[in-house]
């Protein structure tokens, strides 16, 4: 799937279900010339693990309590990643990936996995 297709012209202006924005990305100054020379990436997966982290896929450096995804950015990025998401305060060191800043990694991080993997069906069922 095309970077474009996930990070559509709408992006700032999609809502979570309590009707705030949650914060549209921010490009991290320098770092992406313009977003649209991007556009054509191809992108093979979202992961917020950058263990599973594959060539081509987006990595969500997501900060937590124990452990800051930003830590794991030279990883993903080493194991293939095209593209880091990473919080706008989130203290990252120099990489040959573009980074986009996010005000909300988690949520925009669910944006992209909706746009990703599309609808879900309504009822699901597993036998365990």
């Amino acid at each position: 799937m095309k970077l474009q297709s996930l990070i559509a012209p709408d992006y700032a202006a999609d809502r979570s279900p309590d009707g705030n924005s949650g914060g549209a990305l921010q490009l991290l100054p320098g770092s992406v010339e313009d977003l649209k020379n991007l556009a054509d990436m191809e992108i093979k997966g979202l992961s917020a693990d950058s263990r599973q982290v594959s060539q081509g896929f987006i990595f969500a450096a997501i900060p937590g309590t124990v452990a800051d995804g930003a830590t794991f950015a030279i990883s993903a990025a080493e194991k293939g990643a095209s593209l880091i998401l990473a919080s706008a305060d989130a203290q990252l060191p120099a990489l040959d990936v573009p980074i986009l800043r996010s005000a909300n990694v988690r949520r925009d991080l669910a944006l992209l996995a909706a746009r990703y993997y599309g609808p879900q069906p309504k009822h699901i069922i597993a036998i365990t």
